[in-house]
């Protein structure tokens, strides 16, 4: 069948619709750029693709054919520049996602450091002493007892926080009895300062080790943070007493043997 004048300049107008749209989309995707009106496009070229078909020879069956499939392809073609749209933006969410968590990371961690530094968490010794020769000395008044070998322990937690690691371990000593035979608590549940849960239990520790940290953290909260960092300081918020003079004597007596040994 031989197509008139109308029809092949009915199918090339459609033809340049096909390609103009294609290109919009194209360019659209390549340079990102976010159209809120993708909709209107999608309309302008179904008018376009109406308006050629009504200018056509209403009884070419050829013509009509011609002119469905036209839109079709103008419909897909504006369809996949929407995916490709949907897809852009959402990757690049993910990637702004991203980069805030790195930032809120890296903020926390310099907030850390400055944290560290502000408390002098830097301190690597004590008096001269490194963590492993106070540790030993510590040990010599818990050879008999759960905490064998645990003195290291106390001074590298103690010293991580700046605190006095004599103190803190003869704190320890006097509330346990840990120079002899450790409480119950420790050996059960390895439970150094009597710490309490959130239902009013007393708290079970994985390890030892674990148990050191949870004391050692306690006493630095309550007390050395506050600025009570003697046994004559924190004597009375610790035991509660009017005169803890008793208190205060014997936690003193393991800070002069530790130091001594």
């Amino acid at each position: 069948m031989k197509l008139n004048k109308i029809e092949i300049t009915i199918g090339s107008a459609m033809a340049f619709i096909v390609i103009l749209v294609t290109l919009i989309v194209i360019n659209t995707k390549q340079n990102n750029i976010k159209y809120s009106n993708i909709s209107s496009i999608k309309e302008e070229a179904y008018k376009m693709s109406n308006s050629v078909a009504l200018a056509k020879n209403p009884q070419s069956k050829t013509s009509n054919v011609n002119v469905a499939m036209q839109q079709e392809q103008v419909l897909g073609n504006v369809k996949e520049g929407d995916a490709s749209l949907v897809a852009s933006k959402e990757q690049a969410k993910v990637k702004n996602d991203e980069a805030e968590k790195q930032q809120e990371i890296a903020a926390e961690e310099k907030k850390k450091q400055q944290q560290a530094k502000k408390e002098g968490q830097t301190t690597s010794n004590y008096k001269g002493l490194s963590a492993s020769e106070i540790g030993r000395k510590i040990d010599t008044l818990l050879s008999k007892s759960t905490l064998k070998g645990k003195g290291v322990v106390f001074a590298q937690k103690a010293l991580a926080l700046n605190m006095d690691p004599y103190l803190t371990a003869s704190v320890m000593l006097h509330e346990t009895g840990c120079a002899w035979k450790c409480s119950n608590l420790v050996r059960t549940k390895y439970n150094l300062g009597g710490l309490k849960g959130s239902n009013g239990s007393y708290k079970k520790f994985n390890s030892l080790d674990e148990g050191i940290e949870g004391y050692v953290n306690i006493l630095y909260k309550n007390y050395y943070s506050k600025g009570l960092k003697t046994p004559e300081a924190m004597a009375k918020k610790y035991t509660g007493q009017k005169n803890p003079s008793t208190w205060i004597s014997k936690v003193r007596s393991y800070m002069k043997k530790i130091e001594k040994a």
